[in-house]
């Protein structure tokens, strides 16, 4: 047995304390299994929206016919006269274009007369006032009964007008996308693509123009302007896909169980096809995502909170001395270099980035105005039944009262005051 003095044992403790941590600072310093797998997790957060996957969370109304109903329904139980003001002149079976020169009285009758129009073209024709009573469930309604609800409905239809026209205001259709437009705003910031792709191949539309040289560090650093990885398939192939020849981790830094099998062949600018389909995959490739603003905000938070801005530079993913080769010692990930905490850029002046940014914008109009279209056809809804729910509730007019047969005294009393009357026309009509 070796006896060591007090001094030297001390020494030799020191040293291996060094040692080891001399080997934990050089296994820091390279990349390890699961190295990047947050910002796998992260990127493919993202990506997993691509194609078919991602629909709108909130979705319009669906299109139906309340207002319609109402306006038609209301034109029904008008009085004559107003009915007629629709009718062409010679075919009183046709709606006539709006006379400028006959209501100048009444210039706001302009913008309505095309929903006038609507709801008198089937009232005007032969038995179509009683077909649209029918419709409504007023078939049996009196004349008595018409009369009473009149007011009311005129009151319902103006209401329900007014609420289409200020939901037309606040919340426009241009405010609207739909399911499609989801879909390929999406594809354009993974793929650069609107169409997408179920197995992405084409790297120069993940990358921006032609490299700057074979491999990574070639096309994964640069400013936000210059940098070639300008889609999210692009940064995780920058964050996952090792170069050609590395033989440590690196192909394990998003995947540690089987790692990754494709490298970035060093003889082309950018991962061939092969080491593309690769990297995607590592997506879920199965669940269908509703996706709403915050939704896809979190999304991006996921990202920006991975990003490290240190002075003069920022990078996503692991970097070794700042760089980003795709080998072990050198760094798997994105560089922006005028990114730095020191200066004036943002996450959204990163391409992709800015793009899902600007349809978390889009969508919270979006939401906006589908909330906005809900509450009014929720109550143009609720006016319709109200409408033809007001035979029940409103009493009919009383039918004037019978006069028993006159005599003969005071019919000539009445007689002779008409042709009063009609002599005092005569005269004031010169």
């Amino acid at each position: 047995m070796i006896y060591l003095s007090t001094p030297t044992r001390l020494l030799f403790k020191i040293s291996v304390q060094v040692a080891l941590l001399l080997i934990t600072s050089r296994a820091f310093a390279n990349i390890a299994k699961d190295g990047n797998v947050r910002e796998r997790g992260a990127l493919c957060g993202l990506i997993e929206l691509d194609n078919k996957q991602a629909t709108l969370a909130f979705q319009p109304p669906t299109q139906n016919t309340d207002l319609d109903d109402i306006l038609e329904l209301n034109m029904s139980v008008s009085e004559q006269a107003w009915m007629d003001l629709f009718r062409d002149k010679t075919e009183k079976e046709k709606i006539r274009a709006f006379p400028d020169n006959e209501f100048v009285k009444y210039p706001a009758w302009k913008e309505r007369w095309n929903k006038w129009q609507v709801a008198a073209s089937n009232v005007i024709k032969p038995g179509g006032r009683q077909a649209a009573l029918a419709k409504h469930k007023l078939k049996d309604i009196t004349p008595e009964q018409e009369a009473a609800i009149r007011p009311a409905i005129q009151r319902l239809a103006a209401e329900a007008a007014a609420i289409a026209d200020h939901m037309q205001e606040t919340a426009p259709p241009e405010n609207l996308i739909n399911d499609s437009d989801l879909q390929q705003k999406l594809n354009e910031a993974i793929y650069g693509d609107p169409a997408g792709a179920d197995t992405p191949s084409d790297a120069s539309k993940l990358f921006k123009g032609a490299a700057n040289g074979a491999g990574p560090q070639a096309s994964c650093e640069g400013d936000t302007t210059t940098n070639k990885a300008v889609t999210v398939t692009a940064a995780l192939l920058c964050v996952c896909t090792n170069k050609d020849g590395a033989s440590n981790d690196e192909g394990k830094a998003c995947e540690y169980v089987t790692g990754t099998t494709q490298s970035w062949t060093g003889s082309t600018d950018y991962p061939n096809a092969a080491a593309i389909s690769e990297a995607v995959k590592l997506r879920d490739l199965q669940t269908k995502h509703h996706v709403s603003a915050e939704t896809l905000a979190a999304k991006i938070g996921a990202v920006t909170s991975l990003i490290r801005r240190v002075s003069g530079a920022a990078t996503f993913g692991k970097t070794i001395n700042g760089g980003c080769t795709g080998s072990q010692d050198g760094g798997m990930c994105v560089k922006y270099t005028d990114l730095g905490n020191d200066g004036s850029k943002k996450y959204t002046d990163i391409p992709w980035l800015r793009q899902v940014a600007e349809l978390v914008t889009s969508l919270r109009a979006h939401e906006k105005a589908v909330q906005v279209r809900h509450q009014a056809a929720n109550a143009i809804m609720t006016m319709r039944l109200q409408a033809q729910s007001l035979i029940y509730s409103e009493s009919p007019q009383p039918r004037e009262q019978i006069q028993p047969k006159t005599s003969t005294p005071e019919k000539n009393k009445r007689q002779r005051m008409r042709t009063t009357q009609r002599q005092q026309n005569c005269m004031h009509r010169g």
